[in-house]
């Protein structure tokens, strides 16, 4: 009897133990994950969202289109919608690449249109369901692109394959909002539109990181930094900073798309 008693405790013990152990493991987490979304807050600054909705809608107002849109949640925020439709008015773009579809698909579609723009339009997307779903709102091609996995500067990520990333004419709007991103797991996912830099950026351009406050993203516009700067291309960097934060790249005649 005292050693089944003495076994009984020590198995309580143990399990206590193991309780605390992952207790502690939790704690650890949540302290972590407090500690990226301050880092994120930090970068982010969502009073000026209210501005940048009201300049959005004074861009649409000026160009004669409706508002359709629900730049709220994961969607495109106030300040991307913002930024897009004053570029797409003020600027004579010939291609337009946009990774992952989206409110600001929309957006781009009933600008090209309302304003009679001579641009080409693509958007890439690797969810065939969405695809799908946003197809016949726009009047240009969703390209479906399935996601594989491939090596960017050490890391493995999963990326868009298809030939529209590497191959084609010049590329002078490019708008990175894909592929998803936003897990650890996945973080890195968006490293792979330096294809696009290397391959098809145009001389005179504009790139647009979304969701610049997260890691993953902050170390893309890094990377897209170096490359602008190996490739010799004078270019002007700054943020849109809201409910989400945007860094724009643009050089050439569209440099002043950066004081935006």
């Amino acid at each position: 009897m005292p050693e089944l008693a003495n076994t009984a405790v020590s198995d309580r013990v143990n399990s206590r133990l193991y309780d605390r152990g992952y207790m502690f493991s939790d704690i650890r987490q949540t302290f972590r994950a407090l500690d990226s979304l301050a880092r994120d807050h930090r970068r982010l600054n969502p009073a000026m969202e209210i501005v940048y909705r009201e300049l959005f809608l004074k861009e649409l107002q000026e160009a004669g289109m409706r508002d359709e849109y629900h730049p709220v949640g994961s969607a495109a925020s106030h300040g991307l919608m913002y930024f897009l439709i004053r570029a797409l008015r003020t600027f004579p773009l010939t291609r337009v690449m946009e990774l992952g579809a989206g409110q600001s698909t929309v957006l781009i579609d009933r600008a090209k249109h309302q304003l009679s723009l001579a641009c080409e339009v693509v958007t890439v997307e690797h969810d065939q369901h969405w695809l799908s779903e946003m197809q016949p709102h726009v009047r240009h091609a969703i390209v479906h692109a399935s996601l594989q996995p491939r090596t960017v500067e050490g890391r493995t990520i999963s990326y868009y394959a298809h030939p529209e990333i590497d191959a084609g004419p010049p590329v002078d709007l490019l708008v990175v909002d894909g592929p998803p991103a936003y897990q650890s797991t996945v973080r890195f996912n968006r490293l792979g539109a330096l294809d696009v830099i290397e391959a098809r950026l145009a001389k005179d351009f504009i790139i647009v990181v979304d969701d610049a406050e997260r890691p993953g993203e902050a170390l893309l516009v890094d990377l897209v930094r170096k490359r602008l700067n190996a490739r010799g291309d004078a270019h002007r960097q700054s943020s849109i900073a809201a409910a989400k934060r945007q860094t724009i790249f643009a050089g050439g005649a569209f440099t002043k798309a950066a004081f935006f």
